[in-house]
């Protein structure tokens, strides 16, 4: 990705902006350093441009932190920036402590107690997609294309 404002028409911007536009929810997820999210996080954002394509999707937020506290500064602070673009961040963000003895070198969660969170995390994305976005969904095409239309697939 180009550095932020130069160029997004390149294809990363372009590629990037197309799939989350595409997506229906989205879940950044982000190391902490020095108190903030990644900068990797923040060219990311910035290469949506704005509008973001982001806006008005839900976005589930993790971060991981090789310290004992975790990542709730990053956490905070990537909150307010996907709330700016429009987007909404949705609770209970999920922090992980200690990052570097939680998972094996293949990925794999080796607590059960932040394996429980990741999952709820999951279920809070698909939980808000089918209470809010699915039955938003269905309204609109019901008055696009009437009741009957609807119901006949």
């Amino acid at each position: 990705l180009p550095m932020p404002g130069i160029d997004l028409n390149a294809p990363g911007p372009l590629e990037l902006q197309r799939r989350i536009a595409a997506a229906a929810a989205v879940v950044l997820v982000t190391p902490e350093y020095h108190g903030s999210f990644s900068s990797v996080i923040k060219l990311a954002i910035e290469n949506m441009g704005f509008p973001s394509p982001m806006a008005g999707k839900p976005v589930g937020l993790l971060g991981v932190a090789a310290g004992v506290i975790g990542a709730i500064k990053s956490l905070e602070a990537l909150r307010g920036v996907v709330s700016h673009v429009g987007a909404l961040p949705l609770p209970m963000p999920v922090s992980v402590a200690n990052v570097q003895s939680v998972f094996d070198a293949s990925g794999n969660c080796l607590d059960p107690a932040i394996e429980k969170h990741i999952r709820r995390l999951a279920s809070s994305v698909l939980d808000y997609l089918g209470d809010h976005v699915c039955p938003r969904v269905t309204l609109e095409r019901i008055m696009r294309e009437g009741l009957a239309a609807t119901l006949s697939e």
